[in-house]
């Protein structure tokens, strides 16, 4: 008599086998999901080798977008900003986000009353990097911001950044800081955290321009300096920060008619030069202090350059993927109709007519560099403003108008069982 068969369960899978099926799962939420369905798929997926594979697989998930929203202050006289956050659309990869979980308001409870102007400044991973000033501080001031924070809004942690030991503002000008990556990546994978990150600082010291960098580790914390005067002679009002994309930060400087940038990368913390795409109107119109080139992620992530000359868009990405120079240009729109069309129904044809000539021509400036998107505001009539989409370049009028940068806020890596959702 032949034997019974025998019954599988789930139990029966071997740990490679799983670890094949968790490595295909699309998102650390599904992934967290899944390690709370038993103790023995908990281990397998906390483990540190399982995790830094499937951090080298999937895109990491970005919860929202942080950004400085404008206001102008009647008694300071002056634009102030307020730091705020705008949660990504759910979708069957990421449940709806609770915006207050990503609140700065635990960085306003522990700084002193003297430091009101707050400014987020950066953005890698799931942290940001934020300055504070005083309010008798104007925004051009180049001394040492009265505070400077990295943070992670999630887990409401944060790390007060000394400013370097040897600053003299009678000799020394500070120009700008961005987070970069921590030096070494963690048993986890990941290269960035509260316990493992850099801060740049960008300085004038005499006539050359230095880069001196912060590099976390607790007691162990440490600094280093270099010139970089090769590549940036001086850091002064002729450059300009075309934005930034892929962790990466862009410049141009609109000296001389140059078509050389120069890109500062937010893993390595090196600065190198790139040529700007090759357009056809004369350098001057993007040398003028309307200055008409800026930098964003397309819809993939990838670096993306802006040209923007009246109403005429075009879109350049690099040809080959990352590891190229060549800046191609992929998409382009004149947005002077769908403009029009927009306001037509407000001015007689005479008028549109008059405001679309030589003297009184239209024209559209940037106002938001977000991923896949940038919004443009119609000058210099109305105070309407367009969102274009990137990839399929379509133009829709919309009301908001978020601050000029929107950065990224991905969820902390390792995934934790943290409840974000509204859930």
């Amino acid at each position: 008599m032949a034997d019974a068969p025998t019954r599988t369960s789930i139990d029966d899978v071997t740990d490679d086998l799983l670890e094949l099926v968790f490595l295909h799962v699309p998102s650390p939420t599904s992934l967290i999901r899944a390690a709370a369905v038993c103790k023995p798929w908990r281990r397998l997926i906390a483990d540190a080798r399982f995790l830094r594979r499937f951090h080298m697989l999937h895109r990491p998930a970005v919860a929202g977008y942080h950004f400085n929203k404008p206001r102008f202050c009647k008694w300071e006289k002056e634009i102030i900003y307020k730091p705020a956050f705008e949660p990504v659309a759910s979708s069957t990869q990421l449940p709806a986000i609770n915006a207050r979980h990503f609140s700065l308001d635990f960085l306003s409870d522990n700084m002193t009353a003297e430091f009101i102007k707050p400014e987020i400044m950066d953005s890698r991973g799931s942290l940001l990097l934020m300055e504070f000033r005083g309010s008798n501080c104007n925004n051009l001031s180049h001394d040492f911001p009265g505070a400077l924070v990295v943070c992670e809004p999630l887990t409401k942690r944060y790390a007060a950044i000394p400013r370097p030991w040897d600053f003299d503002a009678s000799s020394c000008q500070y120009e700008r800081s961005y987070l970069l990556d921590g030096g070494v990546a963690d048993e986890a994978g990941d290269r960035i955290g509260m316990s493992n990150f850099r801060v740049l600082f960008e300085l004038n010291r005499g006539n050359r321009a230095h880069a001196t960098v912060f590099t976390a580790g607790g007691d162990m914390s440490s600094w280093s300096e270099k010139a970089i005067d090769d590549l940036l002679p001086v850091i002064n009002y002729k450059r300009h920060v075309l934005g930034r994309a892929a962790g990466s930060w862009y410049f141009f400087n609109r000296e001389h008619c140059s078509t050389t940038g120069v890109v500062l990368d937010g893993s390595t913390g090196e600065y190198s030069s790139f040529e700007m795409p090759n357009v056809d109107e004369d350098w001057s119109v993007h040398n003028k202090w309307n200055h008409r080139f800026y930098v964003t992620d397309d819809c993939d992530g990838k670096p993306c350059i802006l040209s923007l000359v009246d109403t005429n868009l075009r879109v350049f990405t690099k040809r080959g993927g990352d590891n190229s120079d060549e800046w191609v240009l992929m998409n382009q729109v004149t947005l002077l109709e769908t403009v029009l069309a927009q306001i037509g129904g407000r001015y007689e044809p005479d008028e549109l007519e008059l405001m679309n000539s030589c003297r009184y021509k239209l024209t559209l400036s940037m106002s938001t560099r977000a991923t896949g998107f940038i919004i443009l505001q119609l000058d210099p009539y109305e105070s309407r403003f367009f969102s274009v989409d990137l990839k399929a370049m379509e133009v829709k009028l919309t009301k908001k108008c978020p601050g000029k940068i929107m950065y990224p806020s991905e969820l902390p890596w390792p995934p934790a069982l943290h409840t974000i959702t509204d859930a």
